[in-house]
């Protein structure tokens, strides 16, 4: 840090335009490797007089960059941040679920948008990152999580100082709450996740679509395709028609029968294409009220209403007079049809359930990616000036 000072008088001698000060907190955040580097430079340019590149090297290292990504099964979103907080850049691309996809598709999309995301904001390729918290989908386990990250450090080293991952909804819950919260999802997938008041972090369900998802996208869509199958073969005794479903099945997915859709089952299988049917169904209820599709969607709501139920179970908030909970995915613009099965999913089921009396929805106005820019903020020691309550705003008030 002496040298740092001793320098920076040198330069208010010479350049005095220039603010080595910058410099001085890199050392302070203990970023000593980027600050050495940065005097082996000065010391390189002075001896040659190369000011037009003390110039370059000044801009272009002074400030500390960082990145959040939000990598969700469907797309991933990247937005680039500098040390007051501004944002920078904010990108868009393909998913990154890390048990759909492979770590190098992983790497390879989160480092096209790191480029894509510098170019925009005018920075050079070669800019190395402060850190790089990636909030991915299906990033619960801590093992797993770490050698990703150990891989990522090999493959790229030149991109960022430091990496940190955490789940999807990890990042939308630091997004959304500035302590304790709740998030819903109910998307391509479903899960519930909480920070409690210790900061402890809580789930119920995510665990994917063979042993979880309940309620998401996915589930109402393979639930109405079992509906189909079940009912017309007659292993399910139902009042129910299902000629509008099969017909917004096989119109969908382009199919001549039913049986086709076996092969994105299986052979081409594709979790989204799958979800994407839920949006049809909902529109087959708008258009004609169908029964089977009203009934699908309330046992949807039913199971999302006891994920919140268990999760306020083990937050212990049982005394709190107003649940405060985001929700997040596409099959939340269904909620006229969710409403009435989440409402009798909120409902005590035993003695040792809370009775919630009044809860309190909010949907987020910008990207879950924020939450992961707040995270890298704080391991960077930089300020982060966006607040939560510009992050989100209440998507309904209901009381039981």
């Amino acid at each position: 840090l002496n040298i740092i000072c001793l320098m920076n008088k040198v330069l208010r001698q010479y350049f005095n335009r220039f603010h080595i000060e910058v410099k001085a907190r890199y050392i302070k955040r203990g970023n000593t490797g980027h600050g050495l580097q940065y005097i082996k430079n000065f010391v390189k340019y002075i001896k040659h007089g190369h000011r037009r590149q003390l110039e370059l090297e000044l801009v272009f290292t002074m400030s500390i960059y960082y990145a959040g990504v939000d990598g969700g099964a469907t797309k991933t979103t990247l937005i680039l941040m500098n040390e007051e907080g501004t944002i920078l850049a904010h990108c868009t691309g393909a998913g990154t679920n890390i048990y759909l996809c492979s770590s190098i598709l992983v790497f390879e999309v989160v480092v096209d948008l790191i480029y894509s995301a510098l170019k925009i904001a005018g920075l050079p390729k070669n800019t190395k990152l402060s850190i790089l918290a990636l909030a991915m989908s299906g990033a619960e386990d801590q093992e797993r999580n770490e050698k990703f990250v150990a891989e990522f450090s090999v493959a790229y080293p030149a991109i960022t100082e430091s990496v940190v991952i955490i789940s999807d909804s990890y990042s939308a819950l630091l997004t959304a709450f500035n302590e304790n919260g709740i998030v819903l999802i109910s998307g391509t997938g479903s899960s519930c996740r909480a920070i409690d008041i210790t900061g402890r972090l809580l789930g119920c369900g995510g665990w994917g679509h063979l042993i979880g998802d309940d309620g998401s996208a996915y589930w109402i869509s393979t639930k109405a395709i079992r509906k189909v199958f079940a009912i017309e073969e007659g292993l399910e005794i139902s009042s129910h028609d299902t000629s509008h479903i099969k017909a917004k099945l096989l119109h969908h997915f382009q199919l001549s029968r039913k049986e086709q859709i076996f092969e994105l089952l299986y052979d081409n299988f594709s979790k989204p294409k799958i979800a994407s049917f839920c949006e049809f169904l909902a529109e087959a209820s708008s258009e004609n009220g169908d029964e089977l599709v009203l009934e699908i969607f309330a046992e949807a709501g039913k199971i999302l209403g006891a994920h919140i139920l268990a999760i306020v179970s083990a937050m212990h908030l049982e005394n709190s007079p107003k649940l405060e909970v985001l929700i997040m995915g596409s099959v939340w613009k269904s909620f006229d049809l969710l409403k009435k099965g989440f409402l009798n999913g909120l409902m005590q089921r035993h003695d040792k359930d809370p009775v919630i009396k009044e809860i309190v929805l909010y949907e987020l106005t910008v990207s879950p990616a924020i939450g992961a820019c707040r995270l890298a903020a704080k391991k960077a020691n930089c300020s982060f000036p966006i607040s939560v309550s510009e992050c989100r705003r209440v998507f309904c008030h209901l009381h039981m």
